[in-house]
């Protein structure tokens, strides 16, 4: 059990650590309308309101704007999930505590 959180963690520090390598490596400065290697010039640029997005839509390749899309739909989806999923658990939860008498009744 424990050599499985290990490699969870592991594994998700793996895919930030190589979207960040991504992000370093696509950047196109002049696009970007900056000089090569200005990192303070980038945020007041176009990619310091969304830079995946930014950087997928403007590369002139048809298969990152699709993804470019796909990267907004699943913005708005992805919290929406989140909230549902907790909204469930605490129902859950107090449906639980109730059930088993841990969460006692004042009357």
């Amino acid at each position: 059990m424990v050599w499985g959180t290990i490699l969870g963690y592991a594994i998700v520090m793996f895919i930030y650590v190589m979207l960040q390598v991504a992000f370093v490596g696509a950047v196109n400065w002049s696009a970007a309308k900056v000089s090569p290697g200005n990192w303070q010039a980038l945020s007041s640029s176009v990619l310091s309101s969304g830079p995946f997005y930014e950087i997928m839509a403007t590369s002139g390749i048809a298969i990152l704007a699709g993804f470019a899309i796909i990267l907004l739909i699943d913005a708005i989806v992805s919290p929406s999930g989140t909230g549902w999923i907790y909204i469930g658990t605490t129902a859950r939860t107090i449906y639980g505590m109730a059930a088993t008498v841990t969460y006692h009744q004042h009357s």
